[in-house]
């Protein structure tokens, strides 16, 4: 990482040194893309220069792009109401740039800053709007990620039967793309939702599903393990048979301060890992 940050820091330099200003506001926003992941709190100061100089440019976009990582540097400094006026001000000023892609990043990520603070009402509207938008864009991979957070965010908050709709529509997407991680986290949290509705058979199917997928994994921890885990000990006195022995790889269990990876990349999720979608890429990083 310190090697990329150099170079970073070595594209910015010739940026500044050519005198092309929309050149330099790339190479600052790469940087700051790039601090986001070790240094948080440098990237926030460098994003609100960013935003600064792209807005007395009238560069929309740019100005669109820098609030998007603002919010999620300020999301990783656990700074989420600071996140969330980020991300509103980059919906706004995309959807006025139209910059769909941008506006459906903002959204998603939105959708999770609520999720993650108990706000279920405005996570739906906005996980909702990301869905539309990824779907008018054809982005099969973003659309995943919005599909899995709005399953989560239904079961979490009680809708039972629209989290399983949700579940099948992600793990059937999550097959397609070869998304694994996903696809078992799908299959899980469909399982739950199914044992919080007693019907066992579609949580036992659910469980057969996951594991199908994940049997042949030799990884300690990847993103939907949580889910399997509750679900295969939740229901552990009523299924009608046992999960298979040695299906858990044996290394130890990662630690709390590990930094897990997500799905297409998703960034699913407390309360099942929430994914976001940063900038730079269509790949969610998670929070």
């Amino acid at each position: 990482m310190n090697e990329a940050i150099r170079i970073a820091e070595a594209a910015l330099q010739i940026a500044d040194d050519s005198g092309d200003a929309a050149l330099a506001d790339e190479a600052i926003h790469r940087l700051a893309t790039t601090l986001n992941a070790v240094r948080p709190p440098d990237a926030v100061e460098l994003l609100l220069k960013l935003v600064a100089r792209a807005s007395s440019r009238g560069d929309r976009v740019m100005e669109a792009r820098a609030y998007l990582s603002l919010g999620i540097a300020r999301m990783l400094t656990r700074d989420d109401s600071g996140g969330a006026e980020a991300f509103r001000a980059a919906l706004a000023i995309a959807r006025d740039a139209q910059s769909l892609e941008i506006a459906a990043h903002a959204s998603v990520n939105l959708g999770v800053n609520a999720l993650r603070g108990g706000e279920f009402d405005t996570a739906h509207e906005a996980l909702h709007d990301a869905l539309r938008l990824y779907t008018t864009l054809r982005s099969n991979a973003n659309r995943l990620i919005a599909l899995y957070n709005l399953a989560n965010l239904e079961r979490e908050r009680g809708g039972m039967e629209e989290a399983m709709r949700l579940y099948r529509e992600t793990s059937a997407l999550a097959d397609q793309l070869g998304a694994e991680d996903i696809a078992v986290g799908a299959h899980a949290g469909a399982g739950l939702s199914a044992l919080r509705l007693d019907d066992l058979p579609a949580a036992q199917a659910a469980l057969d599903s996951a594991y199908q997928i994940f049997a042949g994994r030799t990884d300690w921890w990847f993103q939907g393990r949580e889910l399997l885990e509750s679900l295969a000990i939740s229901g552990s006195s009523r299924w009608t048979c046992s999960p298979r022995p040695g299906w858990w790889p044996t290394a130890p269990r990662r630690s709390p301060s590990a930094t897990p990876r997500c799905g297409p990349r998703c960034t699913a999720s407390r309360p099942t890992s929430p994914c976001r979608i940063s900038s730079r890429s269509p790949r969610a990083t998670p929070r």
